[in-house]
């Protein structure tokens, strides 16, 4: 009955089918009708091409790097430019890896406008990663990589429980940080909170 209401419903169910045809042709089975194309990326390796599982994943749209954490602590920067090409293999796409945290993990991350990456952990720690940490990364030792760790105070970490969400205001100039009890508000630049 409602399909005799709406008469574009039968145009509708036509290009659901023939899309449905189209992904059956190129190999795609696992999408919904309606979805729109995607590449899925299945895991991050490291090393002996372990598979690990993402924890969260954020993207840098001006140097075009997408930031991607893992769940033992590791962060690694991949180029979208490799990233957007059919059939590509996550591991040749790396332009950047370190651990980021020995104990705990990312489960919040934002770029900043001046390409500072800034984390934040289960364990409620705060990081800022410098943009100059990442230019010559591959010839960089991760020891050498070191971040600002941003407190309340000299004694506390940012936050007593996991960080949910991290968030740039548009003008670049203040961080919203977001744990199960908290939203605090940090200055970009000086990090305080």
């Amino acid at each position: 009955k409602d399909a005799e209401n709406h008469p574009s419903s039968g145009t509708e169910k036509r290009s659901l089918l023939m899309f449905s045809k189209q992904k059956e042709c190129i190999g795609v089975i696992n999408e919904d009708d309606d979805a729109a194309p995607s590449s899925e990326l299945l895991g991050v390796s490291h090393g002996a091409n372990k598979s690990k599982q993402v924890t969260c994943a954020c993207v840098d749209h001006s140097r075009d790097i997408l930031w991607v954490a893992d769940k033992e602590g590791w962060i690694s920067g991949h180029d979208m430019g490799n990233v957007r090409k059919r059939d590509f293999q996550m591991k040749d796409s790396v332009i950047s890896h370190w651990c980021a945290y020995r104990v705990g993990h990312v489960t919040a991350m934002t770029v900043m406008s001046i390409g500072e990456l800034w984390t934040g952990s289960n364990r409620g720690v705060l990081r800022a990663w410098s943009h100059t940490s990442f230019v010559s990364s591959k010839k960089t030792k991760p020891e050498a990589i070191r971040p600002r760790e941003l407190r309340k105070n000299s004694f506390d970490r940012a936050h007593s429980g996991e960080i949910l969400s991290l968030q740039c205001a548009a003008n670049g100039h203040i961080v919203w940080s977001a744990s199960s009890r908290a939203v605090l508000l940090w200055d970009a630049g000086s990090g305080i909170c």
